[in-house]
């Protein structure tokens, strides 16, 4: 156990041996789930603590709690279910599915471009648009579409 971590209590992350040979710590995905899951617990506490001192705020305080639990319970098959749910509701850019699915944009474009999603959708460029007043043209944007059948 490294130094730090026997200072800190933390169980020390996986060392894998990297393409250059050399010795990398990479955390695996359950971990960085746990450690997602605890410290989400303990920040819900926390503000548990504050909205009972601070009754007059109570009510966002709750409502952070509910995100962060949320946001805890979160796993790549239920960001997949939500991405697809985006899709099926008509939304079609990268950042439409983002706000949609609540999701952080890398998260959507890593699922979107990674197996299985990425045999379920289509990817088309949309045509440049002119925007009058806004310099002229705009960068067309990739919008994704399910695959029927």
């Amino acid at each position: 156990m490294s130094s730090a971590a026997s200072l800190t209590g933390e169980d020390p992350l996986p060392t894998v041996t990297g393409k250059t040979g050399r010795s990398e710590t990479s955390p695996s995905s359950s971990h960085l789930e746990h450690v997602r899951t605890r410290r989400a617990k303990e920040c819900a506490q926390e503000l548990e603590l504050l909205a009972g001192h601070y009754p007059e705020l109570a009510r966002h305080i709750n409502k952070s709690i509910r995100a962060i639990r949320d946001q805890a319970g979160r796993t790549p098959a239920s960001d997949r279910d939500m991405i697809l749910a985006a899709l099926e509701d008509g939304n079609h850019t990268f950042q439409q599915i983002s706000e949609h699915a609540d999701l952080p944009y890398p998260t959507v474009y890593k699922l979107l471009r990674q197996s299985p999603l990425v045999h379920l959708v289509d990817f088309r460029e949309s045509p440049p648009l002119i925007e009058p007043g806004r310099g002229g043209r705009r960068r067309p944007e990739i919008l994704i579409f399910l695959k029927h059948g």
